[in-house]
């Protein structure tokens, strides 16, 4: 028990690092004041009032409302409550992740080389990912945070393979685990849907007859949270407003490159790019059997990528590259740990070279990533301090400064660049009135 919670505690030190010094970006003010893509006012966000502008978000915006609402109550307690959970949430992903590929690899005790893969690859992928993606609280409970529930539905079922009878506990957690999961965003609900088949395929077909009910339960979750996304009225007015089109062959050239460019011009892209030949040179002396279990997660990778050969988005942001990076980073945690076991090394050597590589990625991804966003964030706490304070006085100011951050790479959208629709949706969220003028300012150097 205490080896487990100091693995915890060592994925929620680098989870927490990462989103200490994040702020809200583009329309994550929208969603905290109730505002974003519906014709509605709220005076108060309450719990009724939260429910209720979700529902018209699902009439005239889109289904994709289940997870906007845990995002839209923690906005509620700011940038800090929120990315704290969000901490959190990624620690459990990890560490659920991290009990799969030991399940998968038939193995007893924890592994550090297996959690150092893992953590490396996590940390290396492309630098779009985090900005667009992780980074944008909005963005990242869409395409990051459903991999939470999935990878509890998936843990669950492989850690039960064995057994007749499921407790009540996971009777209850497996079907709502793949809901969540499927009823998250497109890209990942295209995956959870398929992950039971996959499973099925290439794990437990000496195993369906016992696991019959908890698979059904599962997959009619799945479909069912699939439906929930996919059928809601509001679908057809985005797609009506131009925001995504329909692709076609001409496309196909172009879209196999942008899906290249964007998951492996990246450290850890080149890394798997590098490895792949070696790696399965290596594993020539593994049984394929120790092989199949990693073919599932392979497929959904290449299944998440696959809409968009039928769905060309208008903005084509990296943050679609999260979930085949995510799974990607399983099936080549899983390759070189088998790798590994067939080179001419002590457990001591192969040990060292994966904390090697683990420090790497610590220290590259801290220079190239959590460093710009440590550069921002002194700007990211006084605006959020003089907008609050604004909020509170009687009356209000008739205008307020919001300094520009210093470092634009590591932002999203921000109104100063000539995204003035960003505007509203601050002045709303810290409760000021829409006449109230915003004056853009560089922020101060610091002596």
């Amino acid at each position: 028990m205490k080896r487990q919670l100091a693995i915890i505690a060592v994925i929620f030190c680098i989870t927490y690092l990462q989103n200490k010094y994040i702020g809200f970006y583009h329309d994550d003010y929208g969603y905290g004041a109730l505002t974003y893509a519906v014709n509605t006012h709220y005076a108060e966000r309450t719990l009724p009032n939260i429910l209720d502008y979700l529902v018209h978000h699902y009439m005239e915006w889109g289904g994709r409302v289940v997870f906007f609402f845990f995002e839209i109550l923690l906005i509620q307690g700011g940038m800090s409550c929120f990315f704290l959970v969000q901490a959190i949430v990624l620690t459990a992903m990890l560490y659920l992740t991290y009990r799969i590929l030991l399940l998968l690899l038939d193995r007893k005790e924890d592994s550090f080389v297996l959690l150092a893969f893992l953590l490396s690859f996590y940390l290396l992928f492309n630098e779009g990912i985090y900005r667009g993606g992780m980074f944008w609280a909005t963005a990242s409970v869409l395409y990051i945070w459903p991999f939470c529930p999935l990878a509890l539905g998936v843990l669950i079922l492989l850690a039960t393979r064995q057994q007749d009878r499921l407790s009540l506990p996971a009777r209850a957690a497996l079907p709502v685990s793949f809901f969540l999961a499927a009823a998250s965003q497109e890209q990942v609900s295209i995956i959870a849907v398929s992950m039971i088949p996959l499973l099925c395929l290439f794990l437990f077909r000496s195993d369906l007859k016992r696991l019959k009910c908890r698979l059904l339960a599962a997959q009619g979750a799945a479909v069912a949270g699939f439906l929930f996304l996919m059928l809601a009225p509001g679908n057809m007015r985005r797609v009506e407003s131009g925001h995504d089109a329909l692709g076609g062959l001409a496309d196909l050239l172009y879209t196999t490159g942008w899906i290249f460019e964007g998951i492996f011009a990246s450290p850890i892209g080149i890394l798997w790019l590098a490895s792949l030949l070696p790696a399965l040179w290596l594993c020539r002396r593994t049984p394929r059997r120790r092989l199949l279990p990693f073919l599932p997660f392979l497929l959904a990778s290449l299944l998440s990528m696959s809409i968009f050969y039928v769905i060309k988005l208008r903005y084509g942001s990296p943050r679609v590259f999260f979930p085949p990076s995510y799974l990607l980073s399983i099936v080549f945690a899983g390759l070189w740990s088998l790798a590994l076991e067939n080179l001419a090394l002590s457990s001591k050597t192969v040990r060292r070279l994966a904390g090697l590589l683990l420090i790497f990625a610590l220290s590259y991804h801290g220079i190239a990533v959590i460093r710009g966003y440590y550069i921002n964030y002194p700007a990211i706490l006084a605006n959020d301090r003089n907008l609050s304070a604004a909020g509170r006085q009687t009356p209000p100011p008739a205008e307020v400064v919001f300094y520009k951050l210093p470092n634009k790479k590591y932002a999203d959208c921000m109104p100063y660049d000539n995204r003035s629709y960003i505007e509203p949706w601050i002045l709303a969220y810290y409760r000021l009135p829409p006449e109230t003028r915003i004056v853009y300012e560089d922020f101060p150097q610091q002596p």
